[in-house]
Order: structure tokens, then sequence, then C-alpha cells
């Protein structure tokens, strides 16, 4: 991404899988540290703006879960049966990794196996 490119606001990602990745991750990172500050001018606390910014991102991850859970059945019809195997198939699998069971996401003593700020 060049200078003018961030100065102008413009999101750009790799073609690649990988450095997208990256991408995205930078571009969140920047907007937690944005969020923050804003937060921090408005004379929040360190910890409050914490709070707040954790809460946005649990409503962003429960919003996305809603959304992947509306994709079965919504392949296009036009691309045919196997297709739309395909599509239930890749939203089961997303709904697995990215929502596991309950059981799934604690260890032994009920606490979360992956790390977390939130």
């Amino acid at each position: 991404m060049t200078a003018g490119e961030q100065e102008a606001g413009q999101q750009v990602v790799s073609v690649d899988p990988r450095q997208r990745m990256g991408n995205y991750q930078t571009m969140a990172v920047n907007a937690r540290m944005k969020v923050h500050a804003v937060l921090a001018a408005a004379g929040l606390e360190p910890n409050e703006a914490d709070e707040l910014v954790c809460a946005m991102e649990a409503g962003a991850v429960a919003g996305a879960h809603c959304w992947v859970e509306e994709l079965p059945g919504c392949a296009p019809d036009a691309h045919g049966t196997a297709y739309g195997e395909g599509w239930e198939g890749a939203v089961d699998r997303a709904l697995t990794f990215w929502f596991p069971p309950p059981t799934a996401r604690t260890g032994s003593v009920g606490a979360p196996t992956s790390p977390g700020r939130c």
C-alpha cells in the first residue's frame, strides 16, 4: 500500500491469500487503534475504551455468525446442482471452523482454548 493510498483511506489487499489475511489483520489493528485514540480523546480510560471496543467486536462477530447461518440454500441456481452441493459443504465447514460447538471451544477447566483479548 502506498502512502497516497493510505492517506486517501483506500483499502488495498493482495491477491495472495496469505498476504491478504495479513492485510486484513493490519486493517483490523489500525481500526482498533483509531477507535482507541478517538475514545481516549473523548476522555475514556484505556480499560473502558478496550471494553467498548471488545463489545463492538463481539457484535460484529455475532452479526457475521447470523449472516453465515443464512447462507445454506442460497447458492445461485444458475450454476447447477454440483455448485449448490459445494456451496452447502463450504457453508457447513465455515460454520464448524469459525463457530465450533461449545465443547470444542473450552479446555478441561472450561476456559476458552483460543487466545484473545475480548
